[in-house]
C-alpha cells in the first residue's frame, strides 16, 4: 500500500496558490510602505489582485487539477513577476539590491594590504 506522494499535482497546486498569495502580499506591502515615486502603483495592486485570485484559484482547485494547467501556471508566475519588476522598476527591487551588504573593498585598500606582505624576493625560501 502506497501512501500519498510528496509530489502528487494537489501538493503542487497547494504550494502554487501559497506562492502566488506570497506574491501578491508583496506587490501590496510595496505600495503599502515608503517607495520612490517611478512605481506604478495602479498596475502593481492589479498584478497583486491577479495573483491573489490565482491563488484562490489554485487553493480551490487543488484536488482536480491538471498537470498541464500547473505548468500554465508556473508560466504566468514568470508573466506576473516581469510585470511587477516592470512596473516598479530596478530601483526598488529590494531583495536583489546590493544594499546593506558588504562592498568589495577598494583599489587603495588592496593596496594597503599588499605593501603589508613581504615581498616576493624578500622572502627566505627553505630548501632541501
Amino acid at each position: 500500500m502506497q501512501g500519498p506522494s510528496t509530489f502528487d499535482s494537489r501538493t503542487k497546486a497547494r504550494s502554487l496558490a501559497f506562492l502566488f498569495a506570497a506574491g501578491a502580499l508583496v506587490g501590496v506591502l510595496t505600495v503599502a510602505f515608503p517607495h520612490e515615486d517611478n512605481v506604478a502603483e495602479r498596475p502593481v495592486l492589479l498584478v497583486a489582485a491577479v495573483s491573489l485570485v490565482l491563488a484562490l484559484t489554485c487553493l480551490r482547485l487543488s484536488g482536480r487539477i491538471s498537470e498541464w494547467l500547473l505548468h500554465g501556471a508556473l508560466a504566468s508566475v514568470t508573466v506576473i513577476l516581469s510585470l511587477v519588476v516592470h512596473y516598479t522598476g530596478p530601483a526598488t527591487l529590494y531583495p536583489l539590491s546590493t544594499r546593506g551588504r558588504r562592498s568589495t573593498p577598494s583599489t587603495s585598500s588592496r593596496r594597503r594590504r599588499r605593501s603589508r606582505t613581504w615581498p616576493r624576493s624578500a622572502r627566505r625560501t627553505r630548501r632541501c
